[in-house]
C-alpha cells in the first residue's frame, strides 16, 4: 500500500475508533478458561470490527498497514516521524496513562493525567494532510473552547509543518507560560525563528515578528485584560503575523 492510498483510508476513520486502538491497555493475568473466553470475545470483535475499519485500505494487496503500536516518551521524542514535534517537557504533576501510541505514519497519541488538577491532558500529532482531510475548516494556531461536562476544555491545533499538533486540557492555555515552556521544548520549535509566542489567544512564530515588536509583545502579555483593551496600536508585522486586516478593527484581541 502506497502512503497516498493510506492517507486516503485514514480520511474514513472516525477518530474513536483510532482512540480506542491506541490507547489499549493489556490486562493483569487472569485464569487460563477466562483468557481463553476472553480471546474468543476478542476474536468476535475482529471479525467483525477489522473488515469495517480496513477494508477500505487495500482490498486489492491484502491488510498490509501498520498495526498500532505502543512506545515510551523517550521512544516518542525519538521516533523518525513524530519526535521531533512531540515535547521534551510536559506539564508538571501530569503522568503518561499507559503508554504513547502510534498508528502508522499518520497519528501519535498520548494522553497525561493529573490528580491535583483533576486534569487530563491529550497531545496528538497527525499528518497534515490526514488532519485537514477530517477537520477542513479549523484554524491553527488559535485556542478553541469547548464546554464539557469536566469544565472548559482548551484546544489548540498548531501548525508544524508536514503535521499539525493538537493540545486539549481543561486547565486554562491563554498566556499561559507554562503551557508555551512544553509546546518549544519540541525539537521542531527549537530551531530558530521558529519558537512561538502568545498574541490573545493565538500562537505566533517568533521568526515572523521585529525584536522591537518581541519586546512590544512581552509587555503587552504582562498587562491585565482590562488594560489590554485599551490598547489600541498594534505593530504591522504583528498584525500581519496573527491573520488580523489592518483595514480592520485593529483592537489588540483579549478573547
Amino acid at each position: 500500500m502506497n502512503v497516498k492510498r493510506f492517507s486516503d483510508a485514514m480520511s474514513e476513520l472516525d477518530m474513536s475508533y483510532i482512540d480506542e486502538a491506541l490507547n489499549y491497555k493489556k490486562k493483569t493475568k487472569k485464569p487460563v478458561w477466562v483468557k481463553w473466553g476472553a480471546m474468543a470475545a476478542c476474536l468476535c470483535v475482529l471479525v467483525v470490527g477489522v473488515p469495517y475499519l480496513f477494508a477500505q485500505f487495500d482490498n486489492e494487496h491484502g491488510s498490509d498497514i501498520e498495526p498500532g503500536i505502543e512506545i515510551t516518551l523517550e521512544e516518542a521524542v525519538n521516533n523518525e516521524t513524530f519526535g521531533r514535534l512531540f515535547p521534551t517537557w510536559i506539564f508538571e504533576d501530569y503522568t503518561l496513562e499507559g503508554s504513547v501510541g502510534i498508528f502508522g505514519n499518520t497519528v501519535l497519541s498520548a494522553r497525561f493525567y493529573s490528580e491535583s488538577y483533576v486534569d487530563e491532558l491529550v497531545i496528538k500529532i497527525t499528518d497534515r494532510e490526514w488532519f485537514y482531510n477530517q477537520h477542513p475548516d479549523l484554524e491553527l494556531n488559535t485556542i478553541i473552547y469547548r464546554e464539557t461536562t469536566r469544565g472548559t476544555e482548551n484546544q489548540i491545533y498548531i501548525d508544524g509543518g508536514n503535521f499539525v499538533v493538537l493540545y486539549s486540557c481543561i486547565v486554562s492555555l491563554k498566556n499561559n507560560s507554562d503551557f508555551l515552556k512544553m509546546v518549544n521544548s519540541a525539537a521542531y520549535f527549537q530551531e530558530k525563528g521558529a519558537s512561538l509566542v502568545w498574541f490573545g489567544d493565538k500562537l505566533i512564530t517568533s521568526g515572523h515578528l521585529s525584536e522591537t515588536s518581541l519586546e512590544w509583545l512581552d509587555w503587552y502579555n504582562s498587562l491585565s485584560e482590562e488594560e489590554q483593551l485599551a490598547i489600541s496600536a498594534i505593530p504591522a508585522d504583528l498584525l500581519e503575523a496573527s491573520g488580523i486586516s489592518a483595514a480592520e478593527d485593529t483592537k489588540a484581541p483579549t478573547e
